[in-house]
């Protein structure tokens, strides 16, 4: 049971990357608004400065916390502090969600200020599962109000198996969103304003697929339940059939963006 629960990656890229970028940023924001005597930029180049501090902070936190569920109870750790909260002193926990959106886990304890965890933890899922699992086992499931952590659980699944979908998908939306900005911007040079529209248009009806296949497919997959409205059992992630499904949006998309681009240049020759 003694496997570690940490944030996902891509809060240590935003911690390494995004954040000194911000800061870079400020500090030449600093130096060009001296320059030019305009402090009221200062003032803001200033706050940014500021704001850095504050979220390098936080995200240091995030990227240094760790959960595990051993035998005694949840071992929490962080850059500053260690402890564990013993199974025998939780006193209630607590969950909200919105539903296959976002959500927290508060798990209050006699010993310990309360412990929050967010479906950004990767396995999330996985751990509430086994918490429940555990609790159920001492005779604790007085402690939770179980539809609202099943719905919890539900969340938390469709968040882990959501992140690895967009891990796949969003290197290719990518070339999509490039590939219609330059299209876009080609066009436009050339005063081709119709074409340039048609091609916004696609770019915002290529969404759609993508919606349908995360909205529609993968909710009405991960909120089966059983006849009376709770079960913790949840489809097993298909990883093959995901993908699949990501390269047929992908695919769409290029085609919506050709369509765009001939329907464009019929609109723009007739009228």
């Amino acid at each position: 049971m003694n496997k570690a629960y940490v944030y996902r990656k891509h809060l240590k890229y935003i911690k390494r990357f995004l954040l000194p970028t911000m800061l870079i940023f400020a500090v030449v924001l600093i130096i060009a608004s001296i320059a030019a005597e305009a402090y009221g930029l200062l003032i803001l180049a200033l706050f940014f400065v500021f704001y850095f501090f504050l979220m390098n902070r936080f995200y240091k936190k995030l990227v240094t916390t760790k959960y595990m569920l051993t035998d005694e109870g949840i071992y929490y750790e962080d850059y500053k502090k260690q402890f564990t909260i013993l199974y025998d002193d939780i006193k209630f926990i607590d969950s909200r969600s919105i539903r296959y959106t976002g959500g927290w886990l508060v798990i209050h304890s006699t010993t310990n200020k309360p412990l929050r965890l967010t479906v950004v933890v990767n396995g999330i899922g996985e751990f509430v599962e086994n918490l429940k699992t555990k609790l159920d086992e001492m005779e604790k499931n007085d402690i939770y109000n179980e539809k609202k952590l099943n719905n919890f659980f539900k969340t938390s699944y469709f968040s882990d198996q959501s992140f690895e979908r967009n891990r796949y998908y969003f290197p290719r939306y990518s070339i999509v969103l490039v590939s219609h900005i330059v299209v876009g911007i080609l066009f436009s040079a050339f005063d081709f304003q119709i074409i340039s529209m048609t091609v916004i248009g696609s770019l915002l009806l290529g969404l759609v697929p993508y919606i349908y296949v995360e909205l529609y497919k993968y909710t009405k997959a991960i909120k089966k339940e059983s006849n009376h409205g709770i079960s913790w059992e949840v489809v097993p992630y298909d990883k093959d059939l995901a993908r699949k499904r990501l390269r047929n949006v992908f695919y769409i998309q290029i085609g919506l963006l050709v369509l765009a681009v001939i329907l464009g240049a019929v609109i723009q020759i007739f009228a």
